[in-house]
């Protein structure tokens, strides 16, 4: 998992072999997720855990500053 402009990039493989005595089986897939972040979250605090095969990612915001933004006005 990494982040990149704004970009939350996840990429997951599972494999699982069962080997019985007559027959083998296979399991296996891959996972492609990107995610664009909101402006104002923090890239550098992202944390992420697995449990029980659920994948939990926490995406803290910063506050979002706001700019008071004068705008003139002219007539014609």
């Amino acid at each position: 998992m990494n982040t990149l402009n704004g970009v939350l990039a996840l990429k997951a493989e599972r494999r699982e072999r069962t080997d019985a005595t007559s027959c083998s089986e296979f399991r296996y897939g891959a996972l492609h997720r990107s995610v664009r972040l909101p402006i104002n979250a923090d890239e550098a605090a992202i944390t992420a855990t697995h449990d029980m095969g659920i994948l939990e990612v926490t995406v803290p915001l910063t506050v979002a500053e706001t700019a008071d933004l004068q705008i003139g006005i002219t007539t014609k």
